[in-house]
């Protein structure tokens, strides 16, 4: 998603410096202007259309940072009643907690890597490391 919205922030200041530097002069500028209109109002089309792509990228990119937090909130509860559990001896109610646990670290890893492979490396090394920590 990154990637997309730095592409497209790069691509939007391309057209916008094209669109500055596309009626340049003093002597000719009406008939430029003339020749370049129909050229202008796409590239005016373009980057409207452009700057509703990155709004809508930082929207998810906004709804994947609550959902991550959220998702981290869930897992220290679920690993703080895991600790309790364990020094309560109860056991089966401590590997049900730690099989919650496992399943929302994979929720998290897959929702920090976004399907970056260097991130979903990272991401699952980060968590594995949570999870030998705590067991």
């Amino acid at each position: 998603d990154y990637d997309g919205a730095h592409e497209a922030k790069q691509q939007e200041a391309r057209l916008k410096k094209q669109l500055k530097g596309g009626a340049s002069g003093s002597e000719d500028r009406a008939a430029q202007e003339d020749a370049h209109g129909p050229e202008r109002i796409s590239l005016q089309e373009e980057i409207g259309s452009l700057e509703a792509k990155l709004s809508d990228l930082d929207r998810k990119r906004l709804e994947k940072e609550q959902k991550v937090e959220a998702l981290k909130e869930e897992l220290a509860l679920v690993r703080a009643e895991k600790k309790e559990l364990i020094e309560e001896e109860d056991f089966d109610g401590a590997h049900l907690a730690k099989e919650s646990e496992k399943s929302l670290m994979a929720q998290l890893v897959e929702l920090e890597g976004g399907g970056d492979d260097e991130g979903s490396e990272e991401g699952r090394g980060a968590a594995a490391g949570k999870e030998s920590d705590s067991a």
